[in-house]
């Protein structure tokens, strides 16, 4: 986010972009737009002054930040052993009346607030003293790279767009052909299962075709060996030499005519099993009691006058 400060009758937007190496990928966003440069230098850190001017000079050789102004601040200068103003403009290679920089010491400890230190304050008037004087190529330059630099984003949008676009439309294509491959090799599995079902369907059929053959062929053999006289005498023979066998129908029939078939004969009932001997069992029937005004003859028997006649006979 922009900080907005004033510095005497100036109004002055402050962006803080940050050194890290994820954050150097933004500075060229700002560059057409800004008016001047100011470059934080950490002043203990000798052992990466090299990285830090390799980085400032890739900065300055940018398009839309040649012939601006750039005030370089040499930080901690709190801390013992921190590098002087000099000692850095000599690492950079600036000498010290190069109109474009202005190198100053300074410490962020102890600086907030309304009254920064003096060194910092001046370096910061300088900064805008150039924009007062540079004003009349400043302004027409800042408002045509500004505009160029929108076109070129623009453009960068619509390819960006563009490369989605065929990348959404590639990845499509592919997920088409690889569901066309997965439905034909489902098609072809289904085409190999219905070639193996015909084929058990006419390995079953022929094996149907030749169990009715032989069946024939056995029915065959059966009716010519009933029509032999021959067999058909040798079997009437085994037919009354054995009672308790049924007897073929083919072999009664003769000639090879086949009769219905006869069932089994029924079981002897058991008064023929018991033999001649055996005393029939008879079932007394029973009287039938006379109905309501109906007469019913008696026995001679059971008469009185019938058993006295019988007496008097004797």
């Amino acid at each position: 986010m922009p900080e907005d400060i004033v510095v005497g009758k100036c109004k002055v937007q402050l962006f803080d972009l940050g050194g890290h190496d994820s954050r150097r990928d933004i500075w060229p966003t700002y560059y057409p737009e800004i008016h001047g440069l100011v470059y934080v230098v950490d002043g203990c850190n000798r052992d990466r002054i090299a990285e830090t001017k390799a980085i400032m000079e890739s900065v300055i050789e940018h398009k839309y930040i040649k012939g601006k102004k750039m005030l370089i601040l040499v930080n901690k200068q709190d801390q013992p052993g921190a590098m002087s103003t000099d000692e850095v403009a000599g690492a950079f290679g600036i000498h010290p009346d190069d109109p474009a920089y202005c190198i100053k010491a300074c410490s962020a400890v102890g600086n907030e607030g309304s009254k920064p230190e003096p060194e910092l304050n001046d370096g910061v008037k300088w900064l805008l003293s150039t924009f007062l004087e540079d004003a009349g190529t400043l302004l027409p330059r800042i408002e045509t790279e500004t505009e160029e630099w929108r076109e070129v984003e623009r453009v960068e949008r619509k390819l960006k767009r563009e490369r989605v676009r065929k990348n959404r439309e590639e990845r499509e294509r592919k997920e088409e052909e690889a569901a066309a491959a997965a439905a034909g090799g489902s098609n072809d599995g289904d085409a190999r299962a219905a070639d193996e079902l015909a084929a058990k369907q006419a390995a079953h059929e022929a094996n149907i075709s030749a169990a009715k053959a032989s069946g024939r062929d056995g029915e065959d053999s059966n009716v010519s060996a009933a029509s032999t006289p021959n067999n058909l005498y040798s079997n009437l023979e085994e037919t009354a030499s054995a009672p308790q066998a049924a007897p073929r129908p083919e072999a009664i029939a003769g000639g090879g005519a086949k009769l219905p078939q006869v069932p089994p004969q029924a079981a002897p009932r058991k008064q023929a099993e018991l033999g001649s001997g055996a005393k029939k069992k008879t079932r007394r029937k029973k009287k039938q009691k006379p109905k309501k005004n109906q007469i019913v003859p008696a026995d001679e028997e059971d008469l009185p006058h019938a058993n006295n006649n019988n007496a008097s006979e004797a």
